[in-house]
């Protein structure tokens, strides 16, 4: 196919799990390249350092406790803590919560696994300091902790693919995630909400696409591209929790605007038991090559690059009805 159709919008790196994405220096990013667990900006890795509770079981804006059931409300407040990668450390900060630094040298301290969605994460302690400044922010007792980079997390071996990285560090699954302006702008025009009332952002993508070409929710048909220079899979459709109802620089959940949208997206994904509770789904998670000694970039402006498609990913409950 190799039609290029649409360009990039917007880069997102989140060192953090469930924190704000990062800038640069006070500024924001507009390159990101590809790195061994996802994408990364110098050698900061997307996801590369998640919060835990005492058990090891990651902590996010969800606010699940062992069961998935949402318990900790005030973990909605990592939404407000900035990022800023500075030369030789992570800059970090929260209205009311002071700042902390974070050096790029390899703590060392215990390593651990941590629980996340699939295989278990291989992380490093990061020291009291951090640990800290989260505790206090969402009021109980938790850990920073960095992903090792010396013991891997693969994928499962249903989401690999010959050619791709096949690891990932803190993301969900999958390492790179993708979404697109046309079917959010869709949405707020099916549910009469003008358009922006629920920004990209707060679905937390590495890479928002933006274009009349491939038209809303034609994502769901890729099934490989490039996106700037780096070669991607389209591995699975993203099934959405409460997150995007989330203010993503306040934490504010109040209108669940995010959940009224999606109303009409609620479905499986292509090959999942239709007769399983449907789930709501947007954005795209995605597996991409890597080789060391290769630069490939996405770029702000870039083309996307269509190299194979298929049928949507995605079967809608409307049209299984």
């Amino acid at each position: 196919m190799n039609e290029s159709i649409d360009y990039v919008q917007a880069v997102h790196l989140y060192p953090i799990k469930s924190c704000q994405e990062a800038t640069a220096h006070g500024k924001t990013i507009v390159e990101l390249e590809a790195g061994s667990t996802g994408l990364k900006y110098g050698e900061i890795a997307d996801r590369g350092w998640v919060v835990a509770n005492p058990d090891n079981l990651f902590v996010s804006q969800r606010g699940w406790d062992e069961s998935q059931a949402r318990k900790y409300r005030e973990d909605r407040m990592l939404a407000t803590v900035a990022i800023d990668i500075q030369s030789d450390h992570l800059a970090i900060s929260a209205p009311g919560h002071g700042a902390v630094d974070i050096a790029f040298e390899e703590p060392e301290t215990k390593q651990a696994n941590i629980r996340i969605f699939g295989p278990d994460l291989p992380v490093l302690a990061e020291g009291a300091e951090a640990s800290n400044f989260f505790s206090s922010l969402i009021s109980r007792s938790v850990k920073l902790w960095r992903a090792d980079p010396n013991r891997s997390r693969v994928l499962p071996q249903k989401y690999q693919r010959d050619g791709a990285v096949n690891r990932a560090a803190g993301a969900d699954g999958r390492p790179v995630s993708l979404a697109s302006q046309a079917s959010l702008n869709y949405l707020h025009d099916l549910t009469g909400l003008p358009r922006g009332t629920v920004p990209l952002i707060n679905f937390r993508a590495n890479v928002d696409i933006k274009g009349s070409a491939l038209g809303a929710f034609g994502e769901d048909t890729i099934r490989t591209a490039e996106l700037g220079s780096i070669p991607v899979f389209v591995i699975k459709a993203l099934a959405r929790c409460p997150v995007p109802n989330f203010n993503q620089t306040t934490g504010d959940d109040s209108q669940r605007l995010a959940t009224k949208i999606l109303r009409s997206r609620m479905g499986w994904a292509l090959g999942e038991d239709t007769s399983s509770k449907a789930e709501p789904f947007f954005a795209q998670s995605l597996n991409h090559k890597f080789i060391p000694g290769l630069r490939y970039l996405v770029r702000v402006g870039d083309p996307v690059t269509i190299i194979e498609a298929g049928e949507p990913n995605v079967i809608l409950k409307s049209s299984a009805a």
